[in-house]
């Protein structure tokens, strides 16, 4: 047996890209729903929690999470942000068509691994040098392909298996390549629908009157019967509109007597509340979970956004 983890993965500890961010604190270790966890909280209390990357002392350096966690860490995860690290992941699904892959496998990477089922790609490359042509995506955490074959990790977590691919063929094939599949990706970005400001500030949901009964109301109510499938895969697309639905659903609820006459009047604040708690409990997990927007786990930014846009609607008679 190996007498420690550099020695069973080589090559990936060894390896010149890996070894110069290793030193950078933005590494965490992901759990068996490949949710990154905080490893400065594990260390002080053994508590497993989620690493959110806006708060400070929540990640570590490489060398440290293999500490942290006993010597023998099942994978690294990394926080990417393209813009400062120079480089990009791109994500090769295991449903991806044969011939596909194997385009993408020609292509100049930097870093090359399978994926933790073994039949999907990491693949690094450095910042495309068309990267200042598309401004808009810029802005994007990641862009996807419709298909779902594929996609382009720049603000994002990634994991990394340590299982290396050879190095890239040299000279490669297909020399533009890199360049062709970020255009082709980031020409399809459109700006994101304008952020619409609404005052919130986290609530104690046990605090809204009857909230138990609206969310057992929500619960059993119709339930939203789109998939992910009709989004081509975006999950993010498909967390709005059940959060659309559940909110048209629980404006219908507070109409009634029940909810009129109890003396409370529901505020947007409460909506919110009260739909981050529904998704939380109706929604599988995911890692985008764990993210913030606007200071605001995922979740609550979601249904901050679908209340602030139905209100302003109401406010325009619509």
């Amino acid at each position: 047996m190996p007498k420690s983890i550099y020695e069973l993965y080589p090559n990936f500890y060894n390896n010149p890209l890996i070894h110069s961010i290793g030193l950078t604190p933005k590494w965490s270790i992901s759990d068996e729903n490949k949710r990154p966890i905080d490893l400065v909280t594990f260390a002080m209390t053994d508590r497993i929690v989620g690493c959110d990357p806006n708060k400070k002392n929540t990640m570590v350096t490489l060398p440290q999470s293999v500490d942290i966690v006993g010597g023998y860490p099942s994978n690294h995860a990394f926080f990417l942000e393209a813009a400062t690290d120079g480089f990009m992941i791109l994500d090769i699904e295991p449903s991806c068509p044969d011939n596909l892959k194997s385009k993408f496998l020609q292509m100049p990477y930097l870093y090359g691994e399978t994926s933790l089922s073994g039949k999907g790609y990491h693949l690094l490359f450095p910042i495309p040098k068309n990267y200042n042509d598309f401004p808009i995506a810029k802005t994007k955490i990641k862009m996807q392909d419709k298909t779902t074959y594929y996609e382009i990790l720049m603000n994002h977590w990634v994991t990394f298996t340590r299982n290396m691919l050879p190095p890239a063929p040299n000279p490669s094939p297909y020399p533009n390549s890199w360049e062709d599949t970020y255009a082709y990706l980031a020409s399809q970005q459109t700006k994101s629908e304008i952020e619409r400001d609404i005052d919130y500030t986290p609530e104690d949901i046990t605090k809204i009157p009857n909230y138990s009964l609206i969310l057992t109301y929500l619960t059993k109510a119709n339930q939203y019967i789109k998939s992910p499938k009709d989004f081509f895969g975006n999950m993010s697309s498909y967390e709005f509109g059940y959060m659309s639905h559940k909110l048209n659903k629980l404006n219908t609820l507070l109409k009634a007597t029940k909810f009129k006459n109890n003396g409370h009047t529901y505020t947007d604040q409460d909506k919110i509340t009260i739909l981050s708690e529904l998704a939380s409990e109706e929604l599988d997990y995911r890692p985008k979970h764990d993210e913030f927007r606007q200071n605001l786990p995922w979740l609550t930014y979601v249904a901050k956004q679908v209340v602030a846009k139905n209100s302003e609607n109401d406010s325009k008679g619509h």
